[in-house]
């Protein structure tokens, strides 16, 4: 049970102010510079965004015929309804965000999982060959 006039008293203290004139997102490379500072441990995302960072500098300007790629999008998708390709949409950029964040201790751990099946049938054709009446 538990007791409450064992409990120590809440101290007080001011709540936080608002920064109304803190520096907010415009472009790109602001965007760009802040991800690097937050995920500078991460060192796949820190290449990437590098990786980015050139690319978008040494990019030009090509013209490439969008109509007719457009047209058969718009033509594949006809009478799928817009609420479930945007439902599809978010759940892709989802995967996308989640799978850049990983650290390199969640990618290892991951690797290892997708291995276990494979080492489980094994194990379990061992068995079978030497007909042990371990395995079902």
């Amino acid at each position: 049970e538990f007791d409450v006039e064992t409990v120590q008293d809440i101290i007080p203290s001011t709540l936080p102010k608002i920064e109304i004139n803190k520096s907010k997102i415009i472009t790109a490379k602001d965007l760009l510079d802040k991800s690097h500072a937050l995920f500078v441990y991460n060192n796949r995302l820190n290449r990437t965004l590098t990786t980015m960072n050139n690319e978008n500098k040494n990019l030009t300007e090509k013209k490439f015929p969008t109509t007719d790629a457009k047209n058969a999008l718009t033509g594949a998708l006809k009478g799928i309804p817009k609420s479930f390709l945007l439902k599809i949409q978010e759940k892709q950029a989802e995967k996308a965000k989640e799978l850049m964040t990983r650290s390199v201790g969640q990618i290892d751990e991951d690797r290892m999982m997708n291995r276990l099946p494979d080492i489980a049938r094994r194990i379990r054709t061992y068995f079978v060959q030497l007909q042990r009446n371990v395995m079902p």
